[in-house]
């Protein structure tokens, strides 16, 4: 008799169960599409919307965190125009006997002295306690006296120097804090520097900076190459989407010819 109440009590369970997926599939889940009257047409590229909010030439400045050359003022001068193009005055110190500091920047009560340090991607050396404690104990002239410390870098810090610069209250920025910096100030210019890197060899036009497309003529169309075989080429969005762009379709002879590519 209890076995029986117990089958009859998992039954009502299992039941009740059935019938909430029921009223969650019938009121959450999208409906079957219908496109049985549905006429298929040419598919199209969308239009860019707004695309040069930022003009690409302002990405350029990400050339300052290239990992495969270890220059330190291309570091600097990418900090620099971070901040300047985020409405900050900043002032860049000479590039030898700085004095352990690299780079002035303000706007209203934001005020900072900045040290900028650039490690190689697979550099073992993080960031010293000596390197920290000569940031701390840089000269300051008068008139800076009431700006905070910030230590920037494209690596990470040391236990130690982390511990030093918060008893002295210097604020770290590693790696990922630089990248959270960079999406917090301008977020557009990190996502087309994103982009800029997911192109790869396609790259950009050159005229309206828009991203370039690979194509290929249909079979009917009488530009062949010399086999025979339809010929690829390359056009930016612009163009391919009715836009004003003057730079049509070029094609991979000339693509390659004119960006070295064998």
């Amino acid at each position: 008799m209890l076995l029986y109440s117990y089958q009859i009590f998992i039954y009502g369970v299992i039941k009740m169960f059935k019938n909430l997926l029921s009223k969650m599939s019938d009121s959450y889940l999208p409906k079957p599409c219908d496109y049985e009257n549905e006429t298929i047409q040419e598919e199209t590229l969308l239009k860019p919307d707004n695309f040069n909010d930022i003009p690409f030439e302002m990405v350029n400045i990400f050339d300052g965190l290239n990992v495969k050359d270890n220059n330190g003022r291309k570091f600097e001068k990418f900090l620099k125009n971070l901040f300047y193009i985020s409405g900050y005055k900043q002032e860049l110190t000479r590039y030898n006997n700085d004095g352990g500091i690299d780079l002035y920047v303000s706007k209203g009560n934001e005020k900072y002295i900045i040290q900028a340090k650039k490690r190689h991607l697979r550099s073992q050396k993080l960031i010293s306690v000596k390197e920290m404690r000569d940031f701390i104990g840089a000269p300051i002239d008068e008139e800076y006296t009431d700006y905070k410390k910030v230590f920037i870098t494209n690596h990470f810090f040391s236990r130690q120097a982390a511990e030093t610069a918060k008893k002295c209250d210097v604020q770290l920025i590693d790696k990922i804090g630089l990248f959270r910096l960079i999406a917090q100030m301008q977020p557009q210019l990190l996502a087309k520097g994103y982009l800029k890197f997911s192109m790869g060899e396609l790259g950009f036009c050159e005229e309206c900076g828009t991203p370039i497309t690979y194509g290929q003529d249909n079979e009917k169309d009488n530009k062949r190459n010399n086999n025979g075989k339809s010929k690829y080429y390359y056009m930016c969005i612009n163009s391919r989407t009715g836009g004003d762009c003057s730079i049509k379709k070029i094609y991979e002879e000339e693509w390659n010819k004119k960006h070295n590519i064998v």
